[in-house]
Protein backbone atom coordinates (compact mmCIF):
# COMPACT_ATOMS: atom_id res chain seq x y z
CA UNK A 1 0.00 0.00 0.00
CA UNK A 2 1.54 3.48 -1.18
CA UNK A 3 2.02 6.32 1.52
CA UNK A 4 -0.67 9.10 1.51
CA UNK A 5 1.88 11.55 2.35
CA UNK A 6 5.20 10.60 1.50
CA UNK A 7 7.10 14.00 1.37
CA UNK A 8 5.33 15.36 4.78
CA UNK A 9 6.89 11.55 6.48
CA UNK A 10 10.30 12.31 4.81
CA UNK A 11 10.08 16.08 6.32
CA UNK A 12 9.11 15.27 9.77
CA UNK A 13 11.83 12.66 9.59
CA UNK A 14 14.33 15.04 8.28
CA UNK A 15 13.17 17.23 11.05
CA UNK A 16 13.69 15.01 14.20
CA UNK A 17 17.40 13.93 12.53
CA UNK A 18 18.24 17.89 12.58
CA UNK A 19 16.26 18.49 16.50
CA UNK A 20 18.12 15.75 17.94
CA UNK A 21 21.50 16.17 15.70
CA UNK A 22 21.62 19.42 17.12
CA UNK A 23 20.12 18.36 20.49
CA UNK A 24 23.11 16.44 21.43
CA UNK A 25 25.90 19.63 20.04
CA UNK A 26 27.19 17.60 17.38
CA UNK A 27 30.48 19.32 16.20
CA UNK A 28 29.95 20.06 12.38
CA UNK A 29 33.88 21.21 10.68
CA UNK A 30 34.58 22.54 7.54
CA UNK A 31 35.49 25.67 5.10
CA UNK A 32 31.82 25.63 3.99
CA UNK A 33 29.20 24.27 5.87
CA UNK A 34 24.89 24.97 4.30
CA UNK A 35 22.33 24.07 7.37
CA UNK A 36 19.18 24.26 7.54
CA UNK A 37 18.28 26.76 10.30
CA UNK A 38 16.08 25.54 13.12
CA UNK A 39 17.65 27.11 16.57
CA UNK A 40 18.30 30.74 17.67
CA UNK A 41 21.95 30.72 18.88
CA UNK A 42 25.00 28.52 17.70
CA UNK A 43 29.05 28.93 18.40
CA UNK A 44 30.91 29.58 15.56
CA UNK A 45 34.90 29.58 15.46
CA UNK A 46 37.07 29.95 12.54
CA UNK A 47 41.09 30.52 11.59
CA UNK A 48 42.01 33.94 11.56
CA UNK A 49 45.37 33.60 9.54
CA UNK A 50 47.93 36.41 8.60
CA UNK A 51 47.78 36.87 5.32
CA UNK A 52 44.27 38.31 5.96
CA UNK A 53 45.18 41.51 7.39
CA UNK A 54 47.22 42.49 3.72
CA UNK A 55 44.54 41.13 1.65
CA UNK A 56 40.58 42.87 2.08
CA UNK A 57 38.92 39.53 2.42
CA UNK A 58 36.38 37.86 4.75
CA UNK A 59 37.57 36.49 7.76
CA UNK A 60 34.11 34.60 8.16
CA UNK A 61 30.74 34.89 6.04
CA UNK A 62 27.64 33.93 6.41
CA UNK A 63 24.89 33.66 3.62
CA UNK A 64 21.40 33.66 5.13
CA UNK A 65 17.71 32.49 2.96
CA UNK A 66 14.84 34.08 4.68
CA UNK A 67 11.64 32.39 4.93
CA UNK A 68 8.51 34.42 2.78
CA UNK A 69 9.51 37.45 1.31
CA UNK A 70 10.87 37.83 -2.15
CA UNK A 71 12.27 35.23 -3.24
CA UNK A 72 15.92 37.21 -3.40
CA UNK A 73 15.45 37.99 0.28
CA UNK A 74 18.95 36.54 0.90
CA UNK A 75 21.25 38.58 3.10
CA UNK A 76 25.33 38.34 3.34
CA UNK A 77 27.17 39.27 6.03
CA UNK A 78 31.17 39.23 6.03
CA UNK A 79 33.17 39.68 8.98
CA UNK A 80 36.72 41.47 8.13
CA UNK A 81 39.49 42.25 10.52
CA UNK A 82 38.52 45.39 11.14
CA UNK A 83 34.53 45.37 10.24
CA UNK A 84 31.52 43.46 9.71
CA UNK A 85 28.90 44.13 6.82
CA UNK A 86 26.01 43.30 5.90
CA UNK A 87 24.92 43.05 2.38
CA UNK A 88 21.26 42.20 0.84
CA UNK A 89 20.75 40.04 -2.25
CA UNK A 90 18.92 42.73 -4.24
CA UNK A 91 21.82 45.68 -3.30
CA UNK A 92 25.39 46.27 -4.17
CA UNK A 93 25.99 48.53 -1.33
CA UNK A 94 26.03 47.34 2.31
CA UNK A 95 23.26 47.95 4.56
CA UNK A 96 24.73 47.64 7.68
CA UNK A 97 28.69 49.07 8.29
CA UNK A 98 30.65 48.58 11.44
CA UNK A 99 33.69 48.97 12.79
CA UNK A 100 35.46 46.88 15.26
CA UNK A 101 36.10 48.39 18.33
CA UNK A 102 39.42 46.48 18.08
CA UNK A 103 41.04 44.49 15.03
CA UNK A 104 40.69 40.75 15.12
CA UNK A 105 43.98 39.21 16.15
CA UNK A 106 45.92 35.92 14.07
CA UNK A 107 44.47 32.89 15.81
CA UNK A 108 41.03 31.69 16.66
CA UNK A 109 37.76 33.78 16.35
CA UNK A 110 35.31 32.70 18.76
CA UNK A 111 31.58 34.47 17.80
CA UNK A 112 28.19 33.64 19.32
CA UNK A 113 25.55 34.19 16.68
CA UNK A 114 22.29 34.94 17.78
CA UNK A 115 19.22 34.74 15.36
CA UNK A 116 16.55 34.66 18.30
CA UNK A 117 15.53 38.18 17.60
CA UNK A 118 17.71 40.68 15.70
CA UNK A 119 21.03 39.12 13.81
CA UNK A 120 23.41 39.36 16.32
CA UNK A 121 27.08 38.12 16.14
CA UNK A 122 29.35 39.06 19.29
CA UNK A 123 32.93 38.22 19.46
CA UNK A 124 33.94 35.39 22.45
CA UNK A 125 37.32 36.34 24.11
CA UNK A 126 38.21 34.13 26.56
CA UNK A 127 41.21 35.72 27.25
CA UNK A 128 40.22 39.57 28.58
CA UNK A 129 36.68 38.27 29.20
CA UNK A 130 35.34 41.29 27.20
CA UNK A 131 32.43 40.18 24.34
CA UNK A 132 32.57 42.20 21.88
CA UNK A 133 28.83 43.06 19.76
CA UNK A 134 30.33 42.92 16.26
CA UNK A 135 27.01 44.09 14.73
CA UNK A 136 23.11 43.26 15.50
CA UNK A 137 20.27 43.90 12.90
CA UNK A 138 16.73 43.35 12.65
CA UNK A 139 16.12 40.77 10.89
CA UNK A 140 12.12 40.76 8.66
CA UNK A 141 11.52 36.90 8.30
CA UNK A 142 12.51 33.83 10.05
CA UNK A 143 15.68 32.29 8.49
CA UNK A 144 15.22 29.44 6.79
CA UNK A 145 19.22 28.22 6.01
CA UNK A 146 22.38 29.51 6.90
CA UNK A 147 25.53 28.90 4.96
CA UNK A 148 29.19 29.41 6.84
CA UNK A 149 32.45 29.82 5.06
CA UNK A 150 35.75 30.76 6.67
CA UNK A 151 38.97 29.16 7.27
CA UNK A 152 38.61 25.62 9.12
CA UNK A 153 35.48 26.67 10.32
CA UNK A 154 32.95 24.83 13.26
CA UNK A 155 29.49 25.21 14.76
CA UNK A 156 29.02 24.22 18.26
CA UNK A 157 32.67 22.74 19.02
CA UNK A 158 31.98 22.52 22.48
CA UNK A 159 31.38 18.74 22.88
CA UNK A 160 34.13 17.60 21.29
CA UNK A 161 31.74 15.33 19.03
CA UNK A 162 33.28 15.79 15.08
CA UNK A 163 30.62 15.46 12.03
CA UNK A 164 33.05 16.33 8.58
CA UNK A 165 31.69 18.27 6.56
Amino acid sequence: MPLKHPIKIFLIFLTYYLATAHGHQECLVSQNIRLPWLWPRANVQTWVDPSMFSQPMPVLQFNITFWGGTADQFHVVQVTTNETIVIPANSASPTHEVKHQRELSVGWLNVSLDISHNFTLTKMDPNDGEDQVLISYPIQHSVMSIAFSGSNTTINCSSGRLIGG
